[in-house]
C-alpha cells in the first residue's frame, strides 16, 4: 500500500470525525436554544389545564394528552416537562387542583409508558426516572385507584428489559409509588438474572418506600425458599438497612433460620451474619462464635470467619472475648483485622492484649488498629 493511499484514508477518517463533531455540536446548540421555548409551551399547557380545572370542577377533560402526549416521546420535550412540572410548581397549586391535575398527568404518563416500549432503552430509562420524580405515592393519590394501578401495571413491564438502567429506574418508581403487589412482582421478575453486584442498588432503593412495608416483608420471607441467592441477599440487606425495630423483631428468627441452614448459599449466610452484626439477636451469639471457628480451607471459610469476627462485637461475653483474642493469631489477615477491631470496640486496652499474646502477628495487628483509630480521631485518616 502506497503512502498516498494511507494519507488519503487518514484524511478521509479525520474528515468524518470533524463532520460528526460539527453535527453533534449543532444539535446540542439547537437543543439549548429551543429548551426555553419547550418549557414555555409546557408551562402554557399546564396552566391551561389548571385554569380549566379551576373554572369548572365538575366537568373538565384532559387537555394534556392531546397537546403534550406525542411531543413527550422526544426526550428534549420530556426534559422540559420535568423541568416545569417540578416540586415547586406542584406546591404552588391548591390541594384540590393539584390532586386533579395529577390524575391527568398520570393518564398521560401511562400512555407514554406504552409508546416508549418501542423506543430505545435509554429513553425508557429516562421516562421511568421522570415517573419516579413526578408521580405521587398511593397514600397521597386523590383519584380513582384503577388510574394509578394502570400506570403501575404498565411500568412493571419495564422490569423485563435487558437494560439494567431501565429496570432500576422502573423499580425505583414502583417503590416510590408504594404498591406492595407490584414491588414484589418486580423483584420476582429479576430473580433469575439479578447479579450479586447489583443487589445493593435494589435494596437501597427499597428503603425509599414511604408506605407500610409489613406486607412486603411478609411476602419476601414467605417466598424466600423460591428465591435465588442474590434475591435472598437483597431481602436480608433491605431488612438490615431498616430502622424499624418491629420489623427486625418479626423477622430475626427468619434470618437466623436461613443463617443456620447448612444448605444455604455461603454468600447468603454472610449477608445474614452481617445482619446480626447490626441488629442484636441473642440466639445468634453462639452461631457467630461457631462461624469464627470455621475451617479456613477455602475462601468461603475465610469470609465466614472474618465477617463473624466483626459481628461478634455486638455480643460481649467472656467466651466471645476469649475467641477474639485467640483468633488474633489466625492465619488469615482479614480475620485478624476484624478480631482486633471487635476487641477495641468492646473496650479492650491494646496494651493488655499485646502483653498477654505471644503471637507476633496478633501483636502487630492490634497495634496497627490502635494507631489507625488514633489517626481517625485526629482527622488524619
Amino acid at each position: 500500500m502506497s503512502i498516498d493511499v494511507i494519507l488519503f484514508v487518514c484524511i478521509y477518517i479525520c474528515g468524518i470525525i470533524i463532520v460528526f463533531d460539527l453535527l453533534y455540536s449543532i444539535g446540542v446548540w439547537n437543543n439549548r436554544r429551543l429548551k426555553p421555548r419547550f418549557e414555555e409551551f409546557v408551562t402554557a399547557k399546564l396552566n391551561e389545564q389548571v385554569n380549566q380545572i379551576n373554572k369548572n370542577e365538575q366537568q373538565h377533560r384532559n387537555l394534556l394528552h392531546a397537546s403534550l402526549g406525542n411531543r413527550l416521546t422526544n426526550e428534549n420535550w420530556l426534559l422540559a416537562f420535568a423541568e416545569v412540572y417540578n416540586e415547586d410548581y406542584r406546591a404552588s397549586l391548591p390541594e384540590k387542583t393539584r390532586g386533579k391535575l395529577q390524575i391527568y398527568i398520570v393518564e398521560m404518563l401511562t400512555n407514554l409508558v406504552t409508546q416508549y416500549q418501542s423506543l430505545k432503552e435509554d429513553k425508557q430509562a429516562f421516562l421511568a426516572y421522570i415517573i419516579y420524580d413526578t408521580v405521587p405515592t398511593m397514600s397521597s393519590w386523590q383519584g380513582k385507584p384503577e388510574i394509578l394501578d394502570h400506570l403501575v401495571r404498565q411500568l412493571a413491564t419495564y422490569m423485563h428489559s435487558k437494560s439494567f438502567y431501565v429496570r432500576i429506574n422502573a423499580f425505583r418508581a414502583l417503590v416510590r409509588i408504594g404498591s406492595t403487589e407490584y414491588i414484589f412482582y418486580a423483584l420476582t421478575t429479576i430473580n433469575d438474572y439479578l447479579q450479586l453486584r447489583n443487589t445493593k442498588f435494589f435494596s437501597d432503593y427499597l428503603t425509599e418506600m414511604r408506605e407500610d412495608n409489613t406486607n412486603l416483608l411478609n411476602l419476601l420471607f414467605e417466598n424466600m425458599h423460591n428465591f435465588s441467592p442474590q434475591l435472598q441477599i437483597l431481602t436480608i440487606h433491605y431488612l438490615r438497612l431498616l430502622a424499624d425495630s418491629e420489623a427486625h423483631h418479626r423477622h430475626n428468627p427468619d434470618v437466623f433460620k436461613i443463617m443456620c441452614n447448612p444448605k444455604t448459599n455461603k454468600e447468603t449466610v454472610i449477608a445474614a451474619i452481617m445482619y446480626f452484626g447490626r441488629h442484636y439477636y441473642e440466639p445468634a451469639s453462639n452461631a457467630l462464635q461457631e462461624f469464627l471457628q470455621t475451617s479456613l480451607e477455602d475462601v468461603a471459610g475465610f469470609n465466614l470467619a472474618a465477617v463473624a469476627a466483626r459481628s461478634l462485637q455486638m455480643y460481649p461475653s467472656i467466651t466471645t472475648e476469649k475467641l477474639l483474642i485467640k483468633h488474633l493469631g489466625n492465619s488469615n489477615w482479614h480475620v485478624r483485622l476484624n478480631c482486633a477491631d471487635s476487641l477495641l470496640a468492646l473496650g479492650f486496652d491494646y496494651r493488655e492484649i499485646m502483653d498477654n499474646h505471644s503471637d507476633p502477628y496478633a501483636r502487630q495487628m492490634i497495634l496497627h488498629r490502635h494507631e489507625a483509630a488514633i489517626l481517625r480521631e485526629g482527622g488524619g485518616l
